[in-house]
């Protein structure tokens, strides 16, 4: 074979991602996408959070607790409690969003019991939510578009996405119209992907405060690309012209990191 396509999610847990890509090094397979260890690194929400505003990037302030008990007094409001290293939305729901410590110690400890994991707490970004699809590597690594989450056809401004929309097919995208602004999305999303050390594809997931300010929520990278309608696919077909192009795009993204 010339190269592997990494579609493994595993099933639980934080490494749950990092048994193909290890498979595929051990027996020296070329294999497409990011590595075992930054897989799992990025899986980590609360680890990515630090480590990005270590490197400078803007984050929400964030809290890690392993049970309910060690959850301390937050001093700003509202907050979103969901668990550490889930994806695809699960176990968010409009409850997720809290106001006040009585909500969070409610929710929090529903999760640690759902789904046997820590919680990480964040500052609630009420505006917008945009994704930027990035494809290659090193200083051939390119963000290829953002769009902006739209909600039942309307901005998420003020609300968040939640599992019941992703399974309900709740969520669409369009452009976003600050153009100054997704051009600093784009250039951020660049360098977070090769600070990482992300490999041929990944998605960064961002919130606009009411300032206009841009915070990094979120670094996929195993994005989903199975369809015209996902995210990454309609951003980064802002450069490249179809389904077949972007895909074609990251392949050769891979093959050229194998030379």
């Amino acid at each position: 074979f010339d190269l592997f396509f990494n579609k493994s999610i595993g099933f639980k847990g934080l490494e749950r991602k990092i048994i193909v890509p290890s498979i595929g090094q051990l027996y020296h397979l070329p294999m497409l996408g990011t590595s075992g260890y930054a897989m799992t690194l990025a899986r980590h929400k609360y680890h990515t959070n630090r480590l990005l505003k270590g490197m400078g990037f803007p984050v929400p302030f964030a809290y890690y607790f392993e049970r309910k008990e060690q959850i301390s007094k937050i001093h700003k409001y509202p907050v979103i409690v969901k668990p550490n290293a889930e994806s695809d939305a699960l176990g968010i729901s409009e409850r997720s969003v809290c106001y006040s410590f009585s909500e969070v110690e409610e929710k929090a400890e529903e999760l640690i019991y759902d789904f046997n994991q820590p919680i990480i707490i964040e500052e609630f970004i009420p505006g917008e939510e945009w994704k930027v699809a990035v494809i290659g590597n090193n200083e051939k690594t390119k963000a290829c578009g953002c769009v902006n989450t739209l909600k039942n056809g309307l901005s998420m401004n003020g609300t968040l996405q939640t599992r019941e929309d992703i399974l309900n097919n709740n969520l669409s995208y369009d452009i976003p119209q600050n153009t100054s602004l997704v051009t600093k999305a784009l250039s951020m999303s660049e360098k977070i992907h090769s600070l990482l050390g992300l490999n041929d594809y990944s998605r960064c997931d961002f919130r606009i405060d009411e300032t206009g300010k841009l915070y990094c929520m979120e670094v996929s990278t195993h994005p989903y690309i199975s369809g015209k309608t996902s995210s990454f696919v309609m951003a980064a077909m802002q450069t490249f012209s179809n389904f077949n192009a972007v895909m074609k795009q990251i392949v050769d993204a891979a093959l050229k990191r194998y030379r």
